[in-house]
């Protein structure tokens, strides 16, 4: 079993203050939330006249006919789309980071220390910024040219995945005001 020890205040979280506290559990939020939209293939959703579903998102294309559904990874991807990849990936990178900060900063450490508060609103920053670009660019490109499916696209929608990073993005903005009014406030 794990056991938090106490302050001499007798608090679970040490010196920090609710600002600093309310950004961690803001930072979970978004952390899961792009944990879910960076993992599943549901970013864009298009059908096609016979029938065919395609999704997608940042790893794997998927295809959806009436008889069968085949998904695999996404091939012939332009270069343009590899580094929006990388992007997503070190902005979950980062994302992750200030959450395991944050929470020794939390949970471990008794005294309030400024420059971790700012690497954190440094980090969180720069997390939104890097999740903010896959946003645009997804929501700015037509899809059916990119991945050259051959199929002409009836309707053509960004999907849930979508949402959850853009509700993630404006998570970590949150949580980035958050520990700068933890900053400011002390």
């Amino acid at each position: 079993m794990v056991y938090f020890k106490y302050n001499k205040h007798g608090t679970l979280f040490g010196d920090s203050s609710g600002f600093s506290v309310l950004g961690f559990c803001l930072n979970l939020i978004s952390l899961s939330l792009n944990l879910i939209s960076f993992a599943t293939p549901f970013w864009f959703k298009g059908t096609s006249p016979s029938l065919t579903a395609y999704t997608f998102g940042l790893w794997r294309l998927c295809k959806k006919s009436p008889v069968l559904t085949v998904c695999g990874s996404i091939e012939d991807e332009k270069e343009w789309f590899r580094w929006i990849q990388a992007t997503a990936s070190v902005g979950f990178g980062s994302l992750l980071l200030v959450s395991v900060i944050l929470g020794f900063y939390i949970f471990m450490m008794e005294k309030r220390n400024r420059i971790v508060l700012i690497s954190c609103v440094c980090l969180t920053v720069t997390a939104a910024v890097l999740i903010f670009i896959p946003i645009v660019v997804f929501g700015a490109t037509k899809m059916e040219d990119m991945l050259n499916l051959g199929d002409v696209a009836v309707s053509e929608h960004l999907h849930f995945s979508y949402v959850l990073s853009v509700i993630s993005m404006v998570t970590c903005c949150m949580a980035a005001m958050s520990l700068v009014f933890d900053i400011n406030c002390n």
